[in-house]
């Protein structure tokens, strides 16, 4: 939620800036989710830089 604190505290930055924010909290969002489902000791699991 510092995305949204920040806004609140801050007002609404310009549409892109918020459009941008939120695109970057979702993948981060899915590569926290993949991360937890997907163990680095899996058979098949691609290791390596993101």
């Amino acid at each position: 939620m510092p995305r949204l604190r920040r806004i609140l505290r801050d007002g609404v930055p310009q549409p892109f800036e918020l459009e941008l924010d939120f695109i970057v909290a979702g993948l981060q969002h899915l590569r926290d989710r993949h991360d937890r489902h997907d163990p680095p000791d899996r058979p098949g699991h691609r290791s390596g830089g993101r």
